[in-house]
Formats: structure tokens, C-alpha cells, sequence
């Protein structure tokens, strides 16, 4: 069921709107485990493109490219539950779903509630791994795929243990994930260290970006479920994604890495990967970060996709 409504808080959410600088449309869905929050863009008539946030971010993420494809696609980006202006329960139940495939099935949820067949998908940092995801396994519902500082859910375990010193924080946030989402000062420091130029933080716009990606995640869901996703990626989806190899990808696939990118390393995966399966979009200069550090790269892979 669709609701339209103003923003849960709507003085920043204002202030956000026109940060992005084109008209948009807040709605909020009720869903079984809360009020997911929704933001569209663009001409209704256009081809979709949903765009999936990571952590710490909401859909503030995704301003950049938000701005450059509005006048060419109907663009939908959601607040993943519990997190920006999503509110999430924390009763027993929503904290078992708190997985992988309940996320990516909130994608096709949002599809139905949309009235869209399919659409094009992309995804960044933890919206990335969902993206993979619902590809994965509801391919129908996709018409491309573009990720962006991810690696796809089949990884090499001789990879992972090459590479563990980078994905070293997975443990520590799946004990403590929730104290590190309520202090600002570790989110930032978190941000710092894996951004391939700090300067980025510095901007206008990169200081609006990282006060309201921590202010959204000050709420005791956002927080618990920070714990819960990563808990779940070090006890299950590590295991899981170094075991038998999903079914090829149905859809045109693009990978954006960045030439600084901490965690999502191409030999964790690249021997896993079918040939042709997925095209490598190099944003050079940056790190984790490509949405703020180098938008253009991200929105060239988009139009790439949008155009077939």
C-alpha cells in the first residue's frame, strides 16, 4: 500500500531537496516490519532506475547522480529499513529479518508497490550486495545491474584470507556495530579511512553529507540493525559466497571500483566470475566512497546501462 506524506522530518529533508537542485517526491510505504521511505525523481514515463544506499548513508547518497539522470530516467531511491527516513521495528521478528534476502526483497516489494515490472538496479557498499542479490534471484525484475564499491556474493576463500586485513572491521562491527553508529566520531573516522582523498569531507557539500548520513543514525533501529548486517555478513554471508557459485548473471552487469578502494578487491572475486559476465568501471582517483568522491564515473556506468 502507497502513502504519500511529507517527510518524517521535514526541515532537513527540505533542506536536502534542494541540495539536490531538481524536483522530488518523498513517499512512505508501509511495510510489515515498519514506514519505508522512498524518493523519486524524473519524468514518471521514463525507464526506472532504482538506486540502494550502503552505510552509513541514505538516499542523500545518490544526489549527485540523482541530478545528472533525472531528465533521462524515473529515478527511485529508497532508505533501506531502518535507516535515513525508513523506521524499522525492533520486535523479535523484524530483528530475525534482518538479512540479506528479506533487504532484497523489500527491492521487489518497492517494484509491486510501483507498479514496475522491472527496472534498472544499482547499488552502493551494502545496496550493492543487495542489488547482486535481488539479480540473482528474481533476474525478471532487472533489466541491468550496476554496483559500485561492492564485491558480488561469489568470492574466493583463498581471496578472503589474502585480503582479510582490509575486511578486518567486519568483526568489530557485527560485536559493536551499534555503539559505532551512535558516536559521530567514529562513523566520520570510519568515512576518513577509507576515502581516497579527504578532501571530498572538506566541500560544502561533502561537510552536509557526512553531518546528516551520522545524524540519521542516531535512532536505536538504525543502530541495532548496523549490528545485525554485519554480524549476519561475518556468521553466514562470508561463508555463504565462498561456497557453490550463484547461477550466472541475467542481466548486463557493471562493477564501479575505485583505484583506491579498501575493501571490494577485484582477485576476491575475478576467478569466480564468468567471462563477459561483468564489465569493470574504474573511477581511478577514488576510494570507498565513489558516490561522493567521483560521481561522474558512477553516472557513466548508469547511462551506459540506460542506453543499452
Amino acid at each position: 500500500m502507497t502513502v504519500l506524506a511529507p517527510p518524517v522530518d521535514p526541515t532537513p529533508a527540505a533542506r536536502l531537496d534542494a541540495l539536490v537542485g531538481v524536483p522530488l517526491t518523498h513517499r512512505h510505504l508501509d511495510r510489515w516490519w515498519g514506514r519505508q521511505h522512498v524518493v523519486e525523481a524524473g519524468p514518471p514515463d521514463a525507464p526506472p532506475l532504482v538506486l540502494l544506499h550502503g552505510w552509513p548513508q541514505h538516499w542523500f547518497a545518490w544526489r549527485h547522480v540523482i541530478r545528472a539522470l533525472a531528465h533521462e530516467a524515473r529515478v527511485v531511491v529508497p532508505d533501506t529499513r531502518a535507516f535515513g527516513w525508513s523506521r524499522c521495528h525492533l520486535d523479535p521478528r523484524a530483528r530475525r529479518a534482518v538479512t540479506t534476502p528479506s533487504l532484497a526483497a523489500d527491492v521487489v516489494d518497492l517494484l509491486d508497490d510501483l507498479g514496475l515490472a522491472s527496472a534498472h538496479l544499482a547499488g552502493h557498499d551494502w545496496g550493492g550486495w543487495f542489488a547482486f542479490h535481488v539479480a540473482l534471484h528474481h533476474p525478471a525484475r532487472v533489466r541491468s545491474l550496476t554496483a559500485a564499491a561492492i564485491m558480488p556474493p561469489w568470492l574466493s576463500a583463498a581471496g578472503v584470507v589474502r585480503r582479510a586485513a582490509g575486511l578486518g572491521y567486519l568483526l568489530p562491527m557485527g560485536l559493536l556495530g551499534d555503539r559505532a553508529a551512535r558516536d559521530p566520531r567514529i562513523v566520520s573516522w570510519l568515512l576518513r579511512i577509507s576515502t581516497g582523498d579527504d578532501d571530498v569531507w572538506a566541500t560544502d557539500d561533502g561537510r552536509t553529507a557526512r553531518a546528516h548520513y551520522t545524524d540519521r543514525l542516531r535512532t536505536p533501529e538504525a543502530q541495532e540493525v548496523t549490528r545485525l548486517l554485519y554480524r549476519r555478513m561475518v556468521a553466514v554471508e562470508l561463508r555463504q559466497a565462498c561456497g557453490p557459485r550463484p547461477d550466472r548473471l541475467a542481466m548486463p552487469a557493471r562493477l564501479v571500483l575505485g583505484g583506491r578502494e579498501p575493501i571490494a578487491h577485484r582477485d576476491v572475486f575475478w576467478s569466480r566470475t564468468h567471462p563477459g559476465e561483468v564489465e569493470l568501471v574504474d573511477a581511478p582517483g577514488a576510494g570507498h566512497w565513489v558516490l561522493d568522491e567521483d560521481p561522474g564515473a558512477v553516472v557513466g556506468a548508469l547511462q551506459a546501462a540506460l542506453r543499452g
